[in-house]
């Protein structure tokens, strides 16, 4: 398999909710579909890199914004990156309320935050598999 779906995480550092899209991330890429995926620093793509620029332009992109600002949609967006799915980690603490992170748990996240990185990882691992399914079925 040549083609793989890039995971583009949120960079916010210093945030808990970018220390969890980057967990997912590395989560469902290293662990998860490590033969599907490949994952780009996001300030390398702010920056013009031209190596993180080809990889956005020429693979499916699932990007995780960690916040509304949608650093990560913007940027991807900007260095003409195919994105075909978007998760926002907000979203997704309110569809799993009881996962609530500690707001101070940025370097190591508790057991909720990392409960919440699990379950995004997994929504990833599903995205990249319906991802390449349909292009099989698209012939591309």
């Amino acid at each position: 398999m040549t083609k793989k779906v890039v995971v583009l995480p949120c960079s916010g550092v210093g945030k808990v909710y970018g220390t969890i899209s980057r967990e997912a991330a590395y989560k469902a890429v290293e662990e998860l579909e490590p033969e599907k995926t490949s994952i780009t620093c996001l300030p390398l793509l702010v920056m013009g890199d031209e190596n993180a620029e080809k990889m956005v332009q020429g693979s499916p992109c699932i990007v995780i914004n960690g916040c509304p600002s949608a650093c990560a949609t913007l940027a991807t967006k900007k260095a003409g990156g195919n994105i075909v799915q978007i998760i926002d980690v907000t979203k997704m603490l309110k569809e799993n309320r009881d996962l609530k992170p500690n707001q101070m748990a940025i370097r190591e996240l508790d057991p909720k935050g990392k409960k919440l990185a699990e379950i995004i990882a997994e929504k990833i691992s599903q995205e990249v598999d319906r991802i390449l399914d349909s292009d099989k079925e698209g012939g591309g």
